[in-house]
Parts: structure tokens; C-alpha cells; sequence
């Protein structure tokens, strides 16, 4: 009796291998294939990024919520602030900045320590404290909140960035002046 031998698993080792050697692989960006900024160029989105976050600053203590919310990355974004839920849409961050600034007691600023572009000009970071005086809602009381938050922007265009992340924690417990 004549055995014959199976060849569909050496058939389809092959085949895999072959299909496998014909399909290109991507490649990870490196400095051959993804723009340099020079060192000057870096200095100057790091500058623009400066400019952005105080503009932010100015349009937070003028309570002006279209220019506020206009400072997010319109397609797509994620707010994670202390204590609250975290927004993602524009009518989330209209509705969170519309009841901040009816607060007569709101004031929010930003103090950036740290400001970071990628070198593709594409992505950049700030990284700061900031100082937040509201009404608390359960003690009616004007209260001051201070903590930390990173920011990271999107270039939408040249000299131009929005928040695409924004993250704040507290440094601890809210404080009550006079208390």
C-alpha cells in the first residue's frame, strides 16, 4: 500500500511566507522621513504655543465663552478637570464654560512652566499650575481651587493651535477665604 503524503500544511507555510515577503511592512518615521524643525523654528511654535495659552488667560478673564471654547480642537477633544465629568463635544464645553462664567466668582488662570513642540511642528505641550476661584455649589461660598494641568495642542494651521487634551488635577482641597 502506497502512503501518500499531506502537503497542504508545507502548501500553506509557503504561501504565507511568500504573502508575507510581498506585503510591505510600514516603517516607523524616522529623521529621514519626518521634517526637522531647527532649533530657531522649535523656539518660535514654543513662543506661538506661549501666545495661544495667554490669549486663553485673556479670554477666560473677559468671560467670553465663544472665544474660550473656540481655543479646543473643534474635531475632537477630551477636558478631564477635577471633580467634574469629563467633556468631549461642543455642546458638553459650551455647557461647562456657559455655567463657569455665570459664576460671579469664577476666575481661571493658567500659569504654564513648561512648554514642549514635537519637531514635526505638529504637537506641542504646556505644563503648568493653575489658579481657579469659584462659587462652591454646596457651601455657597467663594472658594479657591489651585492645581496642575498639561495641555496638549494640535497644529490647525501655521502659527495656529487648539487643545486637543486638557487635563487638570487639584493639588488637594478646595480653600475657603477667611476660613
Amino acid at each position: 500500500m502506497t502512503r501518500r503524503r499531506d502537503l497542504r500544511p508545507a502548501l500553506l507555510s509557503g504561501s504565507l511566507m511568500l504573502i508575507g515577503a510581498c506585503v510591505q511592512q510600514p516603517r516607523a518615521p524616522t529623521n529621514d522621513t519626518v521634517p526637522q524643525l531647527s532649533a530657531a523654528d522649535l523656539q518660535s511654535a514654543e513662543h506661538d504655543v506661549d501666545a495661544v495659552e495667554a490669549q486663553w488667560n485673556a479670554d477666560l478673564a473677559a468671560r467670553d465663552a465663544a472665544k474660550v471654547t473656540a481655543h479646543y480642537f473643534a474635531q475632537g477633544f477630551w477636558l478631564s478637570e477635577p471633580g467634574l465629568p469629563a467633556v468631549h463635544d461642543a455642546a458638553g464645553l459650551q455647557a461647562r464654560f456657559a455655567t463657569a462664567l455665570a459664576d460671579p466668582n469664577f476666575s481661571l488662570v493658567y500659569s504654564p512652566q513648561v512648554t514642549g513642540v514635537s519637531s514635526s511642528d505638529s504637537l506641542a505641550y504646556t505644563r503648568g499650575d493653575f489658579t481657579e476661584t469659584l462659587t462652591d455649589p454646596a457651601s455657597q461660598r467663594k472658594t479657591t481651587v489651585r492645581g496642575a494641568y498639561v495641555t496638549i495642542y494640535v497644529a490647525t494651521g501655521l502659527h495656529t493651535w487648539q487643545a486637543s487634551e486638557h487635563f487638570a488635577s487639584s493639588s488637594g482641597s478646595a480653600v475657603a477665604p477667611g476660613s
